[in-house]
C-alpha cells in the first residue's frame, strides 16, 4: 500500500513563535503558512502565527491580512518552509 505524502510545516500560536513545533499536516493540507499581525492594529486573536493550511484558507487569510494592512503573510508549499514569520512593512 502506497504511503500519503503528508507536508510537514512549523507551527506555533502567538505565545511560542520564538521554538515552533513541528507539524504533520493533513492530507488536504497543502499549504504552510506564516501570519504576523501588527499589535497595534490589532483586530484578531493572534499577533503570530505558524501552521498548516488548506490552498483556500492559506489564500484567503493571507489576502485578508495584506488587505486590511494588518500586517503581513506568506504561505508556501514544501516542507517547513514557513520558518521565519514575515516582516511587518
Amino acid at each position: 500500500m502506497a504511503r500519503v505524502y503528508s507536508l510537514k510545516c512549523y507551527y506555533c500560536g502567538s505565545e511560542n513563535c520564538e521554538s515552533p513545533s513541528e507539524d504533520n499536516c493533513d492530507e488536504e493540507e497543502t499549504y504552510c503558512v506564516a501570519v504576523k499581525i501588527d499589535p497595534e492594529k490589532k483586530d484578531t486573536d493572534y499577533v503570530t502565527a505558524m501552521g498548516c493550511a488548506t490552498e483556500n484558507i492559506a489564500k484567503s487569510t493571507c489576502r485578508d491580512v495584506k488587505q486590511r494592512g494588518e500586517g503581513n503573510c506568506y504561505d508556501c508549499q514544501e516542507d517547513l518552509c514557513n520558518e521565519k514569520l514575515p516582516e511587518l512593512k
